[in-house]
């Protein structure tokens, strides 16, 4: 037996696979997140995509957005301001109503919930406005339609506008304009789009294309940042200094926590794989030089394979097998250290708490009502700080380009109304309304409905005689004890009943007296 043929090895692994996944495959591991976090205006564009993943891929951080999404209910009312000169209360109407056409246009209430969700994740959101003048006369007009029209001006031009929301890493806050934010938008956003950059640069504003197409032309030595308008521009930031360029998402302070959970799960992950796979080593028997085998190279490979082939049978068989190897033959399993499956961490706890929630307010358990409440509204009070922001820039979008008279300011007002404490507002524009001089329009839009729309009901119900039509069901809340016939109809008796125990012993105890 040469000693070439003594020195053979064979390594197997029985069952073995190894998966990494998570933040092991690229360099977003818990130190590099942390350097990213100490600098978040220099690596604003990693940790906008770090939110994102997490996001996706993180049960708490995902709920949390979600929830913050959809707490507020998103009622609104819509109300004229008028300046030093007063308007006519016709133009006021008019332009209430214009600027409620344009909210509907834009499906105001998707696209705030679109904001809360875009602001939170990337920190701040951008869009811009599309607005098309609609001529309500038409091209052609007959004789007829000439000699109808007194003066072109007082009529009014229909409209089409819609909000596009812009790719967050492709704009940067540039200054500020009367209090708004100035936005420049990177152009190379286009070059990106490969074959169908004409299809997607038609979808947006003129300007786009305009300024894109003298880029290219100019070999894109030049103009690479597009300053948009800004009273068509929507830009919030959140989470920073008015000075700062960029926001922060909402998760970054848990970024740290959530990434050294991807870790551990993958470690545990990891051993897991190992425990439930199964390495084997197999020592053939020593001859008679210290280190070589005994046995052939043919035999170390047949019994090699028998021993790899009985154990990979014995995974998919009952029953006793028996097998014989060489004398010496040593065959064990490789031992896997399982500590790290007893590390049990809350992480659910820590990542809540540096989001802002109380982990209560995810799993349901822990906390009281009293601590869940408090916390809630501390969430809500996050929230429509977003929302502030978003109705001033959509104000300065509908003064600007919807509503033609300098005499007047629209506004539209989003209620601070959550899904959990509506019962409580409606209660307080009810108080407001009947004890003192409330609105009306404030209490209807409290309970969720469209004012106008309840507002529309009342009148056709009116018009259509529904009072007369179909009275009120009589009840002692809605009846007098007798009717102008002399029929008694029910309701309260004037004279109390003296014979009923209760009031008896009420009388005696000088209950009603002075």
């Amino acid at each position: 037996m040469s000693e070439q043929e003594n020195s053979h090895e064979v390594n197997s692994l029985f069952g073995y696979s190894m998966t990494v996944g998570g933040f092991y495959n690229y360099e977003d591991n818990p130190e590099t997140v942390k350097r990213y976090i100490k600098d978040p205006m220099t690596y604003y564009r990693e940790l906008r995509r770090i939110s994102r993943k997490l996001y996706s891929a993180n049960g708490v951080y995902t709920n949390v957005v979600d929830y913050m999404t959809a707490l507020p209910t998103l009622d609104r009312v819509v109300f004229a301001k008028e300046g030093r000169k007063k308007a006519a209360k016709t133009k006021k109407k008019n332009s209430v109503q214009r600027a409620e056409q344009f909210l509907n246009q834009i499906r105001d209430k998707s696209f705030m919930r679109d904001v809360i969700h875009g602001g939170n994740i990337d920190g701040e959101y951008f869009a811009y406005l599309r607005m098309e003048q609609v001529d309500s006369f038409g091209k052609t007009l007959s004789d007829m339609d000439i000699n109808r029209i007194t003066e072109i001006n007082e009529i009014d031009l229909d409209f089409n506008a819609s909000l596009m929301p812009l790719p967050a890493d492709y704009c940067r806050i540039v200054g500020r304009r009367n209090s708004s934010y100035v936005v420049a938008f990177d152009l190379k956003y286009f070059d990106g789009l490969a074959d169908n950059k004409i299809q997607v640069l038609k979808t947006y504003p003129k300007e786009f294309m305009s300024a894109y197409l003298d880029y290219s032309k100019s070999r894109k030595s030049s103009g690479q940042w597009l300053v948009l308008d800004s009273e068509k521009t929507f830009a919030i930031k959140l989470r920073a200094k008015v000075s700062e360029q960029h926001g922060r998402p909402i998760g970054l302070a848990a970024f740290k926590n959530m990434t050294y959970q991807d870790t551990v799960l993958e470690t545990k992950q990891r051993v897991l794989d190992e425990v439930n796979g199964e390495l084997v080593v197999q020592t053939f028997p020593e001859g008679d030089k210290k280190g070589q085998s005994a046995l052939s190279s043919g035999q170390q490979k047949a019994q090699h394979e028998f021993v790899r082939d009985a154990i990979g049978s014995k995974r998919t068989t009952t029953g006793t097998r028996v097998i014989s190897v060489a004398a010496g033959t040593k065959i064990e399993r490789m031992k896997t250290n399982t500590d790290i499956l007893n590390v049990d961490e809350d992480h659910m706890g820590l990542i809540a708490s540096d989001l802002g929630f109380a982990s209560s307010l995810l799993n349901g358990k822990d906390g009281n009502y009293s601590s869940q409440q408090g916390n809630s509204s501390l969430v809500a009070a996050q929230v429509f700080n977003i929302i502030e922001q978003a109705e001033y820039e959509l104000n300065k979008l509908i003064n600007a380009n919807v509503i033609d008279e300098s005499k007047l300011i629209v506004k539209v007002n989003y209620l601070p109304i959550t899904h959990l404490n509506r019962k409580e507002q409606v209660q307080n524009a009810k108080e407001l309304y009947t004890l003192g001089r409330g609105s009306l329009t404030a209490w209807i839009a409290a309970t969720g409905m469209n004012p106008d729309a309840y507002m529309s009901l009342m009148d056709y119900e009116l018009e259509n005689d529904f009072e007369n039509k179909y009275p009120i069901h009589q009840t002692s809340f809605t009846a007098t004890s007798e009717s102008t016939d002399g029929d008694d109809k029910g309701g309260r008796p004037e004279e109390e009943d003296t014979t009923n125990p209760s009031t008896l012993k009420s009388k005696t105890n000088g209950a009603g007296q002075e």
